[in-house]
């Protein structure tokens, strides 16, 4: 007898513990299970949005063209709990960042919002970069930034650049939004 009472009450322990588990790995309130952030962006310097480049032979005007500008972004993802401390690809671990947007506000300039997709996965406890478009080259064509090219106007004009990304956590699809901004400096470099 002492052996099925054993049994059972083994069975009710095992029963018990993988409950406790599977509540503490589950949420009915909708919360990220990790903390995304972004970690860096632009190495935390202002944008140096050149209008012109006169490519690799500066007596050459062939190889003139208006530079697009790129930026790295550095994403962090943390647990929020930290009993927790899930794998890399392992439930509740990982967060993908899977689009962005950027709009201006720049003295006298009227530049569309824009942004695309991107696909940037992050395990859990870790970092991960990618590299986004900050400002595209047709938008150094329009008034007053085409202006600045090759020192006609003003030297240089400052605005504000407003980023927002857009991801899942991979394992329960619940969103986040990150929001930043920069300063953004238009002028032309090159012939400084």
């Amino acid at each position: 007898m002492a052996r099925k009472h054993w049994g059972k009450t083994a069975g009710i322990g095992i029963a018990l513990s993988l409950l406790v588990t599977g509540l503490l790995g589950c949420s009915d309130d909708d919360r990220l299970r990790s903390n995304v952030a972004l970690e860096s962006i632009n190495g935390g310097e202002a944008i140096q949005s050149d209008v012109f480049s006169l490519g690799k032979d500066i007596e050459d005007p062939r190889d003139d063209f208006v530079p697009e500008d790129e930026i790295s972004v550095v994403f962090r993802n943390t647990p929020l709990d930290p009993a927790l401390t899930p794998e890399p690809n392992m439930p509740f671990g990982d967060v993908v960042i899977t689009k962005y947007l950027v709009q201006f506000d720049v003295p006298d300039a009227d530049l569309a919002s824009f942004g695309g997709g991107m696909y940037v996965k992050i395990p859990s406890g870790e970092t991960a970069e990618s590299f986004v478009t900050a400002v595209p080259a047709l938008y150094k064509m329009q008034p007053p930034l085409v202006q600045l090219i090759q020192g006609g106007g003003v030297g240089e004009i400052t605005g504000m650049a407003y980023f927002t990304f857009w991801g899942h956590e991979v394992q329960t699809g619940d969103e986040f939004t990150i929001k930043t901004s920069l300063v953004c400096n238009f002028a032309d470099f090159s012939d400084e």
